[in-house]
């Protein structure tokens, strides 16, 4: 009989439609894709097509079949968000076989332009850029502001990125401008926050470029940037352009935040080129060559990497700009707490404060005194910081788990120092790993010099013996370098 009164109910639960069940436990969090450009965000303060959205969209929260999305800030002065219904999307990872099969048919140009975003979001920029080429030849009336911000941020990648170190030309200009000056909505956020990008992306190429004058010139370099004269004219310096340039940059991405101001990727931007300028200050790319160059006796492996991590004072950075660059990354943080990015930039920035000079930041006599506690107390700020950007990315990041490195070196935690560094290492790039190794080589060496007892209980870590205590009557062995036990964890180590 029990058996009975239970039957009718699990027939019920067994009926029910597959998108009631997914939308209350498999949608939620889950990055969707919309099947048709007929789809109507509507509900909320503000309805919407999906050219109003920047995809992939996120289910925030569900309703039976309806889902709940929010445009993240940059489609409209006033993002969009609403409910949209289960069975008019779908998740991301279903979505390129999806439009795939669209496009056997004589596809309109919307399909083009989804699918690119599918390829974007599944690391495949090339083959995106193919079909928002596509998407651009179909769409007559212009219609996809996002198709083309997205084609001049991916040609931005090219050039300044994937491409070899160049001074900053007018042919590179144009090449970017061309796209975003195509866009119709001249009052969308997402324009000018990625027209800034594209212009700061120029600016470490720029300046990569300036510290490398044998490198190659805009004729060596294929693509837009070939044959072209460059913009400094005679009377102006490759240091003066980069400065308009880095200018024109905060311009566009000043536009994105008087559009929307609640955009926390607006103030993280702004940030990050804040971040840049103070690098650029602290002329770090220039240290570790020189450094290597100095410390190349393999005779002496406690020497070869220690130069490395010597924290060493900055005397060029302006205290003002790393206020600025804090100041802005707090309103990210604030903005939108779940971002590691902006807690790991942060971390930087407040290292970076740490080490500043006492004379540059007008001390009274009483102030100077203290002055090392200062410094420990902002290294801890700074070092609690980079903890919570490892820990939302479950120490698997590689930019967070080297900035805590550093971090954890300045405060003389070289144990730690060595562990985050070959942990960084490991979840690297192939390009990446090895400066990573090395950088953990530096501490490890710091602190088998220091303490090799301690250092050989690192499981991470195997010290020779000729770097500790040798027994009475042994032969010590010959000096080599400490070895690191080292497991490749990135993407690219499994072939995807």
């Amino acid at each position: 009989m029990r058996l009975w009164r239970l039957t009718p109910t699990i027939l019920v639960l067994c009926l029910l439609p597959a998108a009631v069940q997914a939308a209350g436990g498999g949608w939620k969090g889950a990055k969707i894709m919309p099947k048709s450009d007929q789809l109507i965000i509507q509900g909320g303060a503000t309805s919407g097509t999906i050219y109003d959205m920047m995809w992939p969209a996120v289910v925030e929260q569900t309703n039976g079949r309806w889902l709940w999305i929010r445009d993240e800030g940059g489609g409209r002065e006033q993002p969009v968000a609403g409910w949209v219904y289960a069975d008019d999307i779908l998740k991301v990872d279903e979505a390129r076989d999806y439009y795939s099969e669209l496009i056997r048919g004589d596809a309109p140009a919307w399909v083009y332009w989804l699918r690119g975003i599918v390829w974007e979001n599944q690391r495949e920029p090339g083959i995106a850029r193919l079909d928002y080429q596509e998407a651009a030849k179909r769409d007559a009336g212009n219609r996809i502001d996002d198709l083309h911000i997205r084609r001049g941020r991916l040609v931005a990648l090219d050039l300044f990125v994937n491409g070899p170190p160049h001074q900053y030309t007018k042919a590179d200009k144009a090449a970017i401008e061309q796209h975003f000056n195509s866009v119709s909505n001249q009052r969308r956020p997402q324009l000018f926050l990625e027209w800034g990008a594209a212009l700061s992306l120029a600016c470490k190429c720029h300046q990569k470029a300036m510290k490398a004058p044998s490198g190659p010139t805009p004729e060596s370099i294929p693509g837009p940037a070939a044959n072209t004269s460059k913009i400094q004219s005679a009377d102006k310096t490759a240091d003066e352009v980069f400065k308009d340039v880095r200018h024109d940059a905060l311009t566009q991405i000043g536009k994105a935040r008087s559009l929307n101001h609640g955009w926390w990727r607006v103030a993280m931007a702004e940030g990050e080129m804040w971040l840049d300028l103070c690098r650029q200050q602290a002329g770090e790319a220039d240290a570790p060559a020189a450094d290597h160059a100095a410390l190349q006796d393999l005779n002496d492996p406690l020497k070869r990497f220690v130069g490395t991590v010597v924290a060493k004072p900055i005397e060029n950075v302006d205290p003002m700009d790393l206020a600025t660059a804090v100041d802005k990354f707090n309103e990210a943080i604030t903005l939108n707490p779940n971002s590691p990015d902006a807690y790991r930039d942060r971390a930087e920035v407040i290292r970076l404060q740490a080490i500043l000079p006492d004379d540059m930041l007008h001390l009274s006599e009483v102030e100077a005194k203290a002055a090392a506690a200062r410094k420990r107390r902002t290294l801890q700020e700074a070092k609690q910081s980079a903890m919570t950007a490892c820990n939302m990315t479950l120490f698997r990041q590689p930019q967070s788990l080297k900035v805590l490195a550093e971090i954890c070196g300045d405060l003389g935690d070289f144990k730690n120092a060595a562990k985050y560094a070959n942990s960084a290492g490991e979840y690297a790039s192939e390009d990446e790993a090895e400066p990573l190794k090395g950088l953990s080589k530096a501490y490890l060496a710091k602190l088998t010099k220091d303490n090799p007892t301690v250092a050989s209980t690192l499981h991470q870590l195997w010290v020779p013996a000729a770097l500790g205590p040798t027994a009475a009557g042994a032969v010590p062995e010959t000096p080599h370098e400490p070895e690191l036990y080292f497991i490749p964890r990135s993407l690219g180590a499994y072939g995807n």
